[in-house]
């Protein structure tokens, strides 16, 4: 903090800081303004509020950026789904093109027997975080590929992967093992 004479410095100062996003720098130096003209308290805690104001906001902005990201995370996830798909049933129109509500639509109903095809699927080298949701709709999943990435948190993961069940096999990358929660390891 650099040493200032006046209220007048360590306002200007303050607003500085501020601006350069240093918070608690200008925070000291606002208060320190106070000490030297404590009549101005008032202006100095408008100061002091702009400062909470301004972190408020920037959390926010981080919040929505974080559920950004989740979404685009998920998206990805089904991308990659529904690439895995396509590679073994070129007649997959992708994860969100089936009203899956309605089970008795015709095009539904091609994708269910599609789903249903499926005892394989290669996801292997896609730098995926977390499993996709979407390996649960697969009734018939033996075998997933998993490997080449390193980066799976098996702990978001942990819903598909009990949903799965016993009878999947999923390959994974030797470096995953200690992530892996060990009540879904099996030796066969």
């Amino acid at each position: 903090m650099q040493a200032q004479n006046t209220y007048e410095e360590a306002i200007q100062m303050g607003d500085k800081k501020l601006e350069e996003g240093n918070f608690k720098e200008a925070m000291n130096y606002y208060f320190a303004a106070e000490a030297f003209d404590p009549t101005k308290k008032d202006i100095v805690k408008t100061k002091v509020n702009n400062v909470f104001d301004k972190i408020n906001s920037l959390k926010i902005e981080a919040e929505e950026s974080l559920v950004e990201s989740k979404e685009m995370q998920a998206k990805m996830e089904t991308a990659i789904f529904d690439k895995a798909i396509k590679d073994k049933h070129n007649e997959w129109k992708g994860y969100a093109n089936y009203l899956w509500k309605y089970k008795n639509d015709e095009n539904t109903k091609n994708g269910l027997e599609i789903l249903n095809k499926i005892d394989t699927l290669d996801l292997s080298n896609n730098v995926l975080l977390r499993l996709p949701k979407e390996l649960t709709e697969c009734p018939n999943l033996k075998h997933i590929n998993l490997l080449g990435n390193n980066d799976i948190d098996w702990k978001t993961s942990e819903n598909t992967l009990s949903k799965l069940g016993e009878n999947v096999n999923i390959y994974v990358s030797v470096n995953d093992l200690d992530s892996i929660p060990k009540q879904y390891w099996y030796l066969y």
